[in-house]
This record gives structure tokens, sequence and C-alpha cells, in this order.
């Protein structure tokens, strides 16, 4: 379809009248272009002057009208159309009504001067758990922050600070989802059951959980301690969620004020084309680069007033004093990580606002983005830059088939745990296959093993993300349901000379960040050696993390004079502490697989290939007996083991060419 519409933009650009335009329609979508691309190729052949819009034209097309045939009219003499010469023709949706499915169980669409206040009345969140999706300018937090008996739990710290000074669930009635280990300490929780619990940005329930499993687990089983929940969000689906069955779904929609467009430039050394690209806007612009140190080449690349905002540097007078403000003042331009995706509001009243997006983002997030301008009368200017590339090829989620394996694989667990029956033998079971359970999508809970719902659905969500970075009509689609007209994409190069110059600069701002860092935690180093360790307010997120990541260690046994061993290691690897963590939490039994290591290479300092396959083997088949209950079918088709091995008979072995 791409090479047909690419043919006719080539053959008629900027020629066609209405009629021609209306013929074209029709036998565009006679062979089954959808409708985006067809307004796409409207756009480009049509003349100019016209009136009648190409929207309403393709709205109207009726297929069945068309004489397929007359494509060849619209394309270069001997240009070859497949779609007739297959006969791989669409039929044509039946004409007889049927009764649609409601999506929701109840709808509205706000006035500008109206707000979700208006219209709860009309609401029943008393029960269950509830999913309420509601545009930005709603007044969703708002209104919920004044009813009684709710206690509102939010993703981020200044989502929190906007609302109110107290981030506490005890001592008060809002706080961050991490606040929700309060409710989980509490000793008496049938005070909860009067009380309704509302999620902000609740798809982050799925979209962090790669980085905030643990919390968004132990966030979900408070649920019951409720009386009721509510989810709340201006872009998920109900059929998002795989774990919950809604009680009700509310949608709220408040039409943008301000026009809404993306442009998407498909390049080649995009960093170049970038920079350029925010020298030559004039309106206020925000710029989401999800890489720091590109983040800070590229603001010392423009030319224009700017204000770097992540993660490192939030707790700088500048940052706090924006985020404070909600107003860019005379910063011309914001260049933020994903950290400012949400929690960022800009209040200034604005006609024009330009949004820079570098690197891939899916329709949702493009959404919450723009969100950060709140008010903007005339138009939202989105310049979307991603690397051009061939398509991938994308195997289908049959999300299904995903939950069914996992059930199988709880039931299979559960049965060789409860076999075990010695509690230091199972408590070492769960230890040593914690990294298979969770890469199998499941987990063990107060004596069960469960189904990962959460983790289906972020699953889900990243195939969503290949849906969208692959098929640019799924993309545009669902661009258009938020409200956005999607402009057709173009291509653009970059220079190659500018390209390497920005891939030199940004090697030396990585090369300072890695010393900032050693230099970080040799601070640590010495205040401990000197007890003089820094107040929490006083130091970085990287001193107290690591601080306490210390304290943790300290906890279960290591000796105080191994501080400064332990940080140094930290410096060079920065997964040190997790395996650390781990370390820590191993205890021998006689029969773990580590053990079986080291005694199969029995002090040895090198070992041959044929002993490594042989160890291997030995291995894989371990985890066959102990693991999988000795179902070769189930550890074959496994995500966590698969891909490793081949069956063999009645056993396992790893494969060579993995």
């Amino acid at each position: 379809m791409l090479e047909l519409a690419k043919a006719i933009i080539e053959h008629q650009a900027g020629q066609l009248e209405y009629e021609e335009r209306r013929l074209l329609a029709q036998r565009l979508k006679h062979i089954g272009m959808n409708d985006f691309d067809i307004i796409q190729v409207l756009e480009q052949v049509s003349r100019a002057g016209y009136s009648v819009s190409n929207q309403v034209i393709v709205a109207g097309a009726n297929p069945q009208y068309a004489h397929v045939e007359g494509l060849y009219k619209h394309v270069a003499k001997g240009t070859r159309i497949p779609a007739i010469e297959r006969r791989i023709v669409r039929s044509v949706a039946s004409t007889v009504a049927s009764l649609p499915v409601a999506a929701y169980d109840g709808e509205w669409t706000l006035k500008e001067d109206e707000y979700l206040s208006d219209v709860a009345m009309d609401m029943d969140f008393t029960s269950g758990v509830n999913l309420l999706i509601a545009d930005v300018g709603t007044g969703k937090t708002v209104h919920w922050t004044k009813q009684d008996n709710v206690k509102f739990v939010a993703p981020l710290t200044s989502i929190v600070a906007s609302i109110g000074d107290v981030n506490s669930l005890t001592d008060g009635d809002v706080g961050t989802w991490n606040q929700i280990e309060s409710i989980i300490r509490e000793r008496d929780k049938s005070k909860f059951k009067k009380l309704t619990l509302v999620v902000d940005e609740c798809h982050g329930l799925f979209v962090d959980y790669g980085y905030k499993s643990k919390t968004i687990n132990r966030l979900i089983d408070t649920f019951k301690y409720f009386k009721s929940v509510v989810l709340m969000s201006g872009t998920v689906e109900a059929d998002y969620y795989s774990s919950i069955q809604f009680n009700k779904v509310y949608r709220v929609r408040k039409p943008s004020k301000a026009r809404k467009t993306v442009r998407t430039f498909f390049c080649t050394k995009k960093d170049d084309i970038l920079i350029d690209w925010i020298n030559n806007l004039t309106n206020k612009t925000i710029v989401l680069i999800n890489n720091k140190d590109l983040g800070s080449v590229v603001s010392h690349k423009i030319n224009r007033k700017n204000l770097i905002v992540n993660a490192d540097v939030k707790q700088t007078e500048e940052v706090n004093a924006f985020f404070k403000n909600k107003a860019m003042n005379d910063y011309e331009v914001i260049i933020g990580t994903n950290s400012i995706v949400e929690g960022l509001s800009i209040e200034d009243e604005l006609e024009d606002v330009d949004i820079v997006i570098w690197n891939d983002l899916v329709p949702e997030r493009i959404e919450q983005f723009c969100n950060r301008f709140r008010n903007v009368s005339n138009s939202k200017n989105v310049w979307y830059f991603v690397d051009r590339r061939k398509v991938e090829i994308i195997d289908d989620y049959k999300r299904s088939e995903v939950l069914m394996d996992a059930n199988k694989l709880c039931d299979g667990l559960q049965k060789v745990y409860e076999d075990i029956q010695i509690e230091t033998l199972q408590r070492s079971f769960i230890r040593q296959f914690g990294g298979d359970m969770a890469r199998d999508l499941v987990y063990f809970h107060e004596g069960e093993f469960n189904v990962s719902f959460t983790g289906i659905d972020y699953e889900y969500s990243e195939y969503r993300e290949k849906q969208y970075r692959n098929d640019f009509s799924m993309f545009a689609s669902k661009l258009t349901e938020y409200g956005y007209d999607v402009l057709y994409p173009i291509s653009v190069d970059g220079d190659e000379k500018n390209a390497e110059e920005i891939k030199e600069a940004k090697a030396v701002v990585k090369a300072e960040r890695v010393e900032s860092r050693k230099q970080d935690l040799e601070s640590l180093i010495n205040d401990f050696d000197t007890n003089t360790i820094r107040e929490e307010n006083e130091a970085s997120d990287l001193y107290n993390s690591t601080y306490e990541s210390i304290q943790k260690l300290l906890a279960r046994g290591m000796n105080k004079k191994q501080v400064s061993y332990a940080i140094s290691e930290y410096i060079e690897d920065e997964k040190f502490f997790a395996k650390a963590h781990e370390d820590a939490e191993y205890f021998e039994t006689g029969n773990t697989i580590r053990e079986m290591i080291i005694d199969e290479v029995n002090g040895k300092h090198e070992i041959t290939s044929e002993e490594k396959t042989d160890i291997a083997d030995k291995i894989a088949n371990k985890v066959l007996v102990e693991y999988f209950n000795n179902n070769i079918d189930e550890m074959v088709k496994s995500r966590s083991w698969g891909k490793w091995i081949v069956k063999n008979e009645n056993s396992v072995h790893v494969s060579s060419s993995k």
C-alpha cells in the first residue's frame, strides 16, 4: 500500500479537483487502504484552494461504487498495482445494522467550563475496582482530593507535592505509591473498609512494571482492604488489564481547546536534525530526550535559553523553582527525560507551543507529554524524530495462551514446593528459582504460586509498543483517537560531520558523568571512614541510595571493614549491590545448583569446553527435575529455559548454538 501511495503522489501531486478526489478515495477504500492513509494521499494530490476537506470525502466514500481498475489513471503508465492484479480486495462490511456493545458504563463529553465534579454524581464508585478514563483538564485530581473517606496515591512526589505538603497515608490522605507500605504495616486494616482508594496515573501499573514491580504488586494487593478502588488515567482502556474485573468503567472526554498536530520525521543522523530543528522553532518548547548525555549536548548546542530537567538535577534551585512556579517565564526550551512525562505542569497562558520528541514513543506517552502544557489556546505542534529503519517481524502476543501456560506452571511449582515439606529447603527453593519464576511470569506469596498478571500486562504493553513502532497507520489511528491531526511522515537526512561532532560531545559528557559518579561514591567512603555521613537533604540520590544499600548489607552480617571495598566495587560495577544482596540471601543446603557447580569445578582455575558443556547439561537436568517437575515439554516451551535447551528423549541438553 505504501508503494502505491507514493506512486499516486508522485504522478498527481497537487492536481485533483473534488470529483477526482472522491473517486480516488472510493477506489483506495475498495482495495483495503485505511482511512488515515487515504487522507494523507489526498492531502498531497489535492489542488490548492479546495473547500471540501479530505476527511469529509473519505468519511463519505462508498467502496461498493468503486471502479477499482480506475486506479491505473492515478499512477504513471506501466506502474503495477498488485492489489488489483491478484484481486486482493477486502470484502465490504455488511450494511445491516448491529447493536453496538457499550464500551463504558457511562460516557460524557465536557464543555470548556465543565469538570468531572459536574458529572460525578452520575457515577457509582461505592464498590469493587473501577476505572475512570478522564482527559486532561477534567479536574479529576481536584475532585478526588476534595472528597471525604478517600486515600489518594500517585506515582510521583511532584504530583503529591502539587496537592499538599504531606506525603503520607497515615498522617494525611495523599501519598506516593511507596506510601502504601504504611497500609500494609497497619495492624487493624478493618478501618479501610469504609474508604475508597484512588490510584492516579494508573497506566503506570503496567508501563512502569519493569522497574517498579515490587511496589506495584504490593499496591495492587492492598485493593482488598478498601471498600472500593478507583483507577484513574486519561490514556488507558479496560482491556489493558488482564487481572482486574472492573465493576464500572467510565469515560470522560474534554476536547482540547488547541489544535494538536503531529509531524513524524524518519531520520538518518537524527541528533543533528533535532538540534537544528529546535533552533529554528520560535514558540515555547518542551523537548523529550530520554538520554541524559544527549540532553546535555543539546542544551549546550541550541541557541535558545533552556533548562534541563531530569533526576540528576531535580534538587537544584533552578529546577525546584520551575516546578514550584509551574511557568516557563523567560525559558524558551525545557529539555527532559521520561521523568517529566508526568508530574510536570506548565501553566503559562500561551497561544502556540512546540513539543519535540526524540526517539520512539507510544501514542499514550505522546499525549501525556503534550499535556505538560496546560493552557494553550491555539495550537500544539508535535515534532517526532525517529530512526529510519526496516520494519520488524513481530510475533503475535497471545495473552490467553500466556495466561494458560503461567497457570499450568503455578500448578506444577505448587506440587514440587509442597512435596519438599522441610521449611528451610522450601525457602532455598524459592530463592534459587526466583529469577526463573520472574521470567516465567509467576511469583510466590504466602505459601502459594500465583500468575503475575501485571507482568503479563507489562509484556502486552511492550507488544503494543512494537506494533506502533512498525505500523504507522496503527500509530496514527491511536493518536487520532486523542484528537491529533497526524500528518504524513517525511524522510530527512542529517549531516554526517555534525553527527560525528555530537557523538564526540556525548562521549565527553558521559566521561564527566562517570567521573562525577566516582567522586560522589568516593566521598561516601571517606564519610564512612570519618563517621561524618551527610544529612539526606544535603546529599545526592546516588549517595543516599548507596548508603541505604550498605546499611542493609550490614544488617545482614557484612563486616564494617568491608564497606570501603563494597563501595569501590560498586564504582566499577553498577550491578554489584544487586549481586551482593542476592549473595546475602543464599544459604547452603547440600543440594543447590551453586553447590553442584562448585563440586563439578572442584577447585580448577580452568575447564575444557567439554567439561563446561557437561556442567551446563547437569544444571539443565537438575532444573528440569526440581523446577519443572520433570515435565520436558513445559521446560522446552518455557520463557526461562526454552531458548537454551533441546529435548533429548527423557532428558534435555543445552543447545550448542546458544
